[in-house]
């Protein structure tokens, strides 16, 4: 890893300079993934919205019914709120991703949580359908057992 972004092996003297792994050099088509019949990658954007936290039931699912009107198919919401102090709110947890996967489900919305350690990716797959690695997280040693 360099920098947090994979490169290539084999750059140096006399030899073709590093390119990124995600690079169209790398790979020339799109990475497209379906989730719940919703393609995204593909041709079309796609809107992910919703709250920075799920703070309460009822907060996401008014959240979720304004974005469902507003044709936003992915409803995402953080459960996990690391903060400097712990006297600050530091999310629902569970209960907060609880609450999204059934607010998505009532308005018939996929659902997008950031995750903070890797012992939660199991129990969250149960309540969300794509899970999101922030790029603060992205940099922290514990996450990086998120991306293999």
């Amino acid at each position: 890893m360099s920098g947090g972004i994979e490169r290539n092996a084999g750059a140096g003297p006399g030899r073709k300079p590093e390119r990124l792994l995600v690079s169209r050099e790398a790979k020339s088509e799109n990475t497209v993934i379906r989730v719940k019949g919703i393609e995204i990658g593909g041709g079309a954007h796609v809107l992910v919205a919703g709250p920075c936290s799920v703070e309460s039931k009822d907060q996401i699912f008014a959240a979720a019914a304004e974005l469902s009107r507003a044709g936003v198919v992915l409803l995402r919401g953080g459960a996990f709120k690391p903060r400097t102090s712990p006297y600050d709110f530091q999310g629902l947890g569970f209960e907060g991703l609880k609450l999204l996967r059934d607010a998505g489900r009532r308005y018939g919305m996929a659902t997008v949580s950031e995750i903070m350690h890797p012992d939660h990716i199991r129990p969250a797959e149960e309540f969300i359908d794509i899970i999101q690695i922030g790029a603060r997280n992205r940099s922290e040693e514990h996450t990086s057992e998120l991306q293999s």
